[in-house]
């Protein structure tokens, strides 16, 4: 499985994902069916989605959508 289909099925099932890009560290969450985010551990900065939908098209990681770096990103752990 790419990196990819396995971040976009974990983060549809509901799984807490810690991933790292460029160095930085990141959290995938989410607090109700409603509030899904991205937090960033050196920024200190959460982005917050209305759905998993949302969080996978509009995620952004140092300034680039996530869809254009699937590449570079390193799943460290998927809860």
């Amino acid at each position: 499985m790419n990196i990819k289909q396995e971040f976009i099925d974990a983060v549809f099932m509901g799984r807490e994902i810690e991933f790292s890009y460029c160095g930085q560290h990141y959290f995938e969450s989410r607090r109700t069916e409603t509030d899904w985010f991205i937090y960033c551990e050196e920024e200190k900065y959460t982005q917050h989605f209305s759905s998993p939908q949302e969080l996978i098209k509009n995620t952004m990681l140092q300034k680039v959508n996530i869809n254009e770096i699937w590449e570079h990103i390193i799943i460290d752990c998927i809860l």
